[in-house]
């Protein structure tokens, strides 16, 4: 950068020269010794501040070229050659900024990855699925076929649009907590009726698979949760316990509180979790050997139950399958 490219260093020169001359005149005309030295004096004044002015031109310049070189790709600002007055002060603040937007780039690149892992995990759940109706819809159109065969690929048929669309539906409000949209109203709550509100979508295929719902709560247990959501996490598990529990089998929900947290125990009268499942029994799309399920309403539970500084913790009793919710008055 050429110093006296600069408007205010060429205007100070010029009024630095102007400056010189005069005194140097006035002195002059007094005694030429003096004269002399007066112009001498100002010559170096004015070499000292051009020669000042084009190293912090230099500087500035080298920084603007940093700076393009952040704005081009690079990954890292060396601004540690600056270390006076102005200069100090501007490299805090880029380094600030560059930091801020580094991050930024990190969250854009993440969110994009999340964004793509996301899309083809739905595709292949909606894939299986699918496949599978369309096999059904083919044998329905087969002409002469019995009506009782008709009517058990017709349940086939509901039960896998059920099904469907209860993934869509856990899929979509996984995707809500991915995006950070979803804000949460935690107050307090009665547990007892957190479970009557998760169990209530269920109360049919309970009654039709003849499974009791055992609830053991005292009226006074209460947890500073979101009602809504914690519901929706409640009844997923109830409603995986539902899918593990035969015929005429029992689930059960009690709940305990202390001074630390509240805890909701729900247990089920199944074979329980296979030892090889139960440390990915809470991942997203994860599917057990013993399952017809799609692997994410338990990641949805959890996702839920840490949203509210609480855990959800899985584990095998002599009578089946046990889930532990605790949900921390206070962040741990």
């Amino acid at each position: 950068m050429d110093v006296m490219t600069n408007p205010e260093v060429k205007r100070n020169t010029i009024v630095h020269i102007t400056a010189v001359l005069i005194f140097s005149a006035a002195a002059a005309y007094i005694n030429i010794i003096a004269g002399a030295l007066c112009l001498a004096m100002g010559i170096i004044l004015l070499t000292v501040y051009l020669l000042t002015e084009k190293t912090r031109h230099d500087k500035i310049s080298h920084l603007c070229n940093e700076i393009d070189r952040i704005l081009t790709g690079g990954e890292q600002i060396k601004l540690d050659d600056f270390s006076e007055g102005d200069l100090s002060i501007l490299q805090s603040e880029i380094r600030k900024l560059t930091i801020r937007l580094s991050g930024q780039n990190t969250m854009l690149r993440s969110d994009k990855i999340l964004m793509k892992d996301s899309m083809a995990d739905i595709s292949h759940q909606l894939r299986t699925p699918f496949t599978t109706m369309n096999l059904v819809l083919s044998m329905l159109a087969k002409p002469n076929l019995p009506r009782q065969e008709t009517a058990r690929y017709v349940r086939e048929l509901s039960k896998l649009l059920s099904r469907t669309d209860w993934l869509i539906d856990d899929m979509l409000k996984l995707s809500q907590f991915d995006a950070g949209v979803v804000k949460l109203e935690r107050k307090i709550c009665g547990v007892r009726e957190i479970i009557l509100s998760s169990a209530e979508p269920i109360e049919i295929p309970l009654e039709l698979k003849g499974i009791e719902l055992s609830i053991d709560i005292p009226e006074n247990t209460c947890a500073e949760i979101d009602f809504k959501w914690t519901s929706e996490a409640v009844g997923n598990i109830i409603k995986n316990c539902m899918e593990h529990t035969p015929e005429n089998g029992i689930i059960k929900v009690k709940a305990e509180e202390n001074p630390l947290y509240t805890e909701i125990i729900i247990s089920d009268s199944g074979n329980g979790i296979a030892p090889k499942d139960l440390p990915h029994i809470f991942e997203r799309f994860y599917k057990t050997s013993e399952t017809n399920g799609y692997g994410i309403g338990l990641a949805l539970a959890q996702r839920i139950l840490k949203s509210q500084d609480g855990i959800i913790e899985a584990e095998n009793s002599d009578s089946g399958a046990v889930f532990r919710l605790k949900i921390y008055k206070t962040a741990v």
